[in-house]
This record gives structure tokens, C-alpha cells and sequence, in this order.
């Protein structure tokens, strides 16, 4: 096992989960972040909650990376995540891990923003209220 690469930081305000994916991640990286999305979410599960993911400062993963994020999205729409708002540059390729269709999770939606104010709009829009930044 390798040193952890990359890091995010998680803040939990109302029913809204904030993220700041950070560097470039490893498999370290991405099995802290499902332990650590796995034990902040717990208090979500039972009710509709949504999250804003920030990918400015974010430099992609290794491809070992992939199964497990994609795996902890589908457990956290499974524990109510009906909402994900994705903060990156327009047309970077950060956003392709992203793209992924989730049309067997239908309360499930994702919509990307180039900047924090209007992805907070969108949530207040159905009711998931995140802080002024």
C-alpha cells in the first residue's frame, strides 16, 4: 500500500454535504474518502440530501480510483443523495468522471456550475439550503 495522495475536505450544513477535492488522488486517497464520506453521511440517511462537489483544485485520480468512487455515489444516492451540484472549469476534463448516467437512480440528478453562487441557487431551488461561501 502506497502513501494517500491528494485530500478533500467535508463540511455537513443542513441537509447539504460540501466537498473540496484536492491534488491528484491515489487508491489511498479515494478508500479514506468513501470511510470518511461513509461516517459524515450517516446522519443524512432517512431523509433527501444533496452535496456540492468543488473540482477547481482537484487533479484527477489514478484508474484504480474509478470502481470505488463510483461505487460510494451509488450507496450515497441509495442513503438519499437526490441531488449533486459540480463546481469545475467549463469543459474540463475533470468533469468526465462525472458524467456517468444514472437513469436507474431516477431521484437522482447532477448539474454542473463554473461557480459556487448559482449551484447554491440550484439547490435552494429544491430545497436543499447551503451556505453563503
Amino acid at each position: 500500500m502506497f502513501e494517500a495522495h491528494g485530500s478533500f475536505k467535508t463540511t455537513i450544513h443542513n441537509n447539504v454535504l460540501l466537498v473540496d477535492i484536492i491534488g491528484p488522488w491515489n487508491l489511498e486517497t479515494a478508500l479514506n474518502y468513501e470511510r470518511h464520506i461513509s461516517q459524515i453521511t450517516a446522519s443524512l440517511v432517512g431523509a433527501p440530501w444533496a452535496m456540492i462537489t468543488d473540482l477547481y483544485d482537484w487533479e484527477l485520480y489514478t484508474p484504480d480510483c474509478y470502481p470505488i468512487i463510483h461505487q460510494l455515489v451509488n450507496k450515497c444516492i441509495e442513503n438519499g443523495l437526490h441531488r449533486e451540484a459540480v463546481i469545475s472549469p467549463q469543459k474540463s476534463i475533470k468533469r468526465r468522471p462525472f458524467e456517468v448516467d444514472r437513469a436507474h437512480y431516477p431521484q437522482f440528478s447532477r448539474a454542473f456550475f463554473i461557480d459556487y453562487p448559482p449551484a447554491r441557487q440550484w439547490l435552494a431551488e429544491q430545497a436543499f439550503f447551503a451556505p453563503d461561501r
